[in-house]
């Protein structure tokens, strides 16, 4: 080899630096877990009330350099490109992509350039979250590149609609982007603290999201990732800081209760009580028609089939309504305050009102005054409907310019560099 052919050292270094900031990476979420508690085990027979469970390391995006396949979808998610998205990135940018495993960090940087110049043009919501994902990735690991960075994650929330808060798959990403951009050292200060409020922002939201589609295991993990980015800045945001303590102790509420359901299923054919806890979750926590059902004819004649009867009802009279609300307190009887009460005592609440707001009920008064003196019991219980989070609210669909530095409008990339682009 020629004394003055540096490439291969290079590739090599290249190489070792990377593979150390990701272990860096990884370092702290174990340390984060260690520190913070392991996860909450769940019971074989609570797994029986939820979906198959997986790890949250599904959700996180592919940031290597090179990317060699698509990402692999998750049951019961679209994935966040299309396989027609990733064919068109390989066919425009494949061969650039590779050929940065040996190029400096001034050359990663004007790829990242004409990435995000694509982006900004194409109107398919998918090649776009995958472009930016992919500028993201070869540009967040060196200092010169972290506004390049920052503006792909910018641009990247612009493409999850409104519509998509909810949905763990579209938003983990947001999360691993910005808790990169705050872990590691080469990012400047400033930015470094902007970027850990969006991550806790980010873990607030995906953290809901997964408790809300019954991946308890995947939401006890990104939980336990929470105080990794728990800086003063972050610290001394109140609204936050309150999110965060809430998003924790609902965590735990959830298994607890998953934990105590699976108990009382295992009994429900004997128990009477123990089926009435069972249809409640069944009803309001996870919807489960077909335990309803299966309920309903291992009890007939009892409260337990009246009760699901009711629930099962599609447009249920006022009175209905005020019988259904009546079976869910007594079925509630014996319960501690926890996410099953709150949810039974809302939905309790709902029919109530409705059956106080129809006018068919206007001259049954004593109904109406006992459903009134109901409301307020029920009130004063904390009767609560299913969480909801909006921490990225302000920050998906319109970036914020407070969350994200402005960087240089990227270089429009040459003609010849990408196909032409199609609307979706």
């Amino acid at each position: 080899m020629d004394s003055t052919d540096v490439t291969p050292l290079l590739k090599r270094s290249n190489h070792l630096c990377r593979r150390l900031i990701i272990a860096a990476s990884a370092f702290g979420i174990l340390v984060a877990h260690a520190a913070f508690g392991s996860l909450q085990a769940i019971s074989p027979a609570a797994l029986q009330l939820l979906p198959a469970q997986w790890k949250a390391d599904r959700l996180w995006p592919n940031l290597d350099t090179e990317q060699a396949s698509a990402a692999k979808p998750i049951a019961g998610y679209a994935c966040i490109y299309s396989s027609r998205d990733w064919h068109r990135f390989t066919m425009a940018y494949g061969a650039a992509q590779h050929r940065l495993l040996y190029e400096l960090d001034s050359a990663r940087n004007a790829f990242a350039k004409t990435l995000l110049a694509a982006a900004a043009k194409t109107h398919r919501a998918g090649y776009c979250r995958l472009l930016c994902l992919r500028a993201f990735a070869v540009t967040f690991q060196h200092s010169s590149g972290s506004a390049l960075a920052a503006s792909a994650l910018k641009l990247y929330m612009h493409c999850v609609p409104m519509a998509q808060i909810g949905n763990p798959v579209e938003i983990a990403p947001i999360w691993t982007m910005s808790h990169e951009l705050a872990w590691l050292g080469a990012t400047p200060l400033p930015l470094r603290e902007r970027m850990a409020v969006v991550a806790e922002k980010a873990n607030v939201q995906l953290s809901v999201d997964l408790l809300n589609s019954g991946q308890y295991q995947a939401a006890q993990a990104v939980v336990a990732m929470l105080p990794i980015h728990e800086t003063n800045r972050v610290r001394r945001n109140a609204v936050l800081m309150g999110q965060m303590g809430t998003v924790r102790a609902l965590t735990r509420q959830s298994v607890a209760e998953i934990n105590f359901i699976g108990r009382k299923l295992s009994v429900a054919g004997q128990n009477q009580q123990a089926a009435m806890y069972v249809m409640l979750h069944a009803a309001f926590v996870h919807p489960q028609l077909p335990l309803v059902r299966r309920l309903m004819r291992r009890w007939p004649h009892t409260d337990v089939y009246r009760l699901g009867d009711l629930l099962l009802s599609h447009q249920p009279t006022p009175m209905q309504r005020y019988q259904r609300a009546e079976l869910i307190i007594k079925a509630c009887h014996g319960l501690s305050r926890g996410i099953l009460r709150d949810r039974a005592f809302y939905a309790a609440l709902r029919d109530l009102l409705a059956f106080r707001r129809a006018p068919s009920t206007r001259w049954n008064r004593v109904h109406r005054a006992l459903a009134k003196i109901t409301i307020a019991h029920l009130i004063e219980r904390y009767a609560m409907a299913s969480p909801h989070a909006d921490a990225l609210a302000p920050l998906i669909g319109t970036p914020s310019a407070s969350s994200v530095p402005h960087v240089a409008a990227p270089v429009a990339a040459p003609a010849a560099d990408h196909p032409a682009h199609t609307t979706s």
